[in-house]
């Protein structure tokens, strides 16, 4: 999943082209966030932010923010602190608030050159979930509502089988050294059936392989809370299930549809994909779906294309 972008194997090529633009974004607590913005050739129908999953960073996701590009979209593609070109402890986060804290923030930036344009929400796996907790925590003038958002394979349960000795270590030293770093467990055949992204996995040096005691913490705290709230989801959404993820729970994600008020949730299950169904062999069809979906729910755009 190099930044480059990865030779194509029959499908949409993932991770190119390139941004038009390059951002740093500042925190108020110091950290600086790399975003890269996407538009296309006329007015855009929508802003979206896509917020990527755990270890991972925004580049990989060219490909589909190149996608709603084609669909008269603008799109902004960032790296979570902690993640790829931003600053921060790999695998550390104070606070899972701050996660949804700086995608408020980056959405802000995003829709500056486009005031009055409909924000569109995309997350997937942690990126999912960071979505689901900025929609289900409350709206404000720092953090507009969408008019819809998309969580694709969202990290609602984690089920990276945990040795029983990171049980016991996080358990004693994890309040004492928050920080404490141990391997995350997520291997390159659990991510993808996609021979091109289980070679790139170990390789690409932007993806980290860590986790810390602090981010286990906060991570299932904002795991339950999340769940917990699915009743009072509020914006017109789209769940993408991979049904054979082997890193994060479908189950749970069933759970949720559940529980979310039926005529806003819709969700779409791809029964033999992995967790990376933006990467997987049929990625183009799940691409499709999804910008297929999001138009859907927009006004026609006024203008050239």
């Amino acid at each position: 999943m190099r930044s480059a972008g990865l030779p194509a194997d029959g499908g949409r090529p993932i991770g190119a082209p390139p941004p038009q633009r390059d951002d740093l974004l500042r925190t108020p607590d110091d950290e600086w966030l790399h975003l890269e913005h996407f538009v296309p050739p006329g007015a855009p129908r929508a802003v979206i932010v896509f917020t990527h999953g755990f270890s991972s960073y925004g580049a990989p996701f060219r490909h589909v923010a190149q996608a709603l590009v084609e669909a008269g979209c603008a799109v902004t593609l960032y790296d979570a602190r902690g993640h790829g070109h931003s600053t921060g402890q790999r695998g550390y986060v104070r606070d899972f608030a701050d996660y949804v804290d700086d995608l408020a923030r980056v959405v802000a930036r995003a829709r500056e050159p486009f005031p009055g344009v409909p924000l569109v929400l995309m997350g997937h796996s942690q990126g999912g979930a960071i979505t689901l907790d900025y929609l289900l925590t409350g709206v404000s003038e720092e953090r507009p509502r969408p008019i819809c958002a998309v969580v694709v394979t969202p990290m609602l349960e984690i089920i990276v089988p945990i040795p029983w000795y990171k049980r016991v270590v996080n358990a004693l030293f994890g309040p004492l050294f928050p920080r404490l770093a141990v391997p995350n467990g997520i291997t390159a055949d659990m991510a993808s059936r996609n021979d091109v992204i289980r070679a790139a996995f170990p390789r690409d040096p932007l993806i980290h392989h860590v986790a810390t005691a602090r981010w286990f913490r906060t991570a299932g705290e904002a795991q339950r809370r999340i769940r917990a709230a699915a009743p009072h989801l509020a914006v017109p959404t789209l769940l993408v299930t991979a049904g054979a993820d082997r890193i994060v729970s479908a189950a749970a994600q069933d759970d949720f549809a559940r529980a979310a008020p039926a005529q806003l949730l819709e969700q779409r299950r791809y029964p033999a994909l992995y967790h990376e169904v933006f990467m997987e062999p049929e990625r183009d069809r799940v691409i499709a779906d999804v910008v297929s979906w999001v138009v859907s729910r927009l006004v026609p755009r006024v203008g050239p294309p």
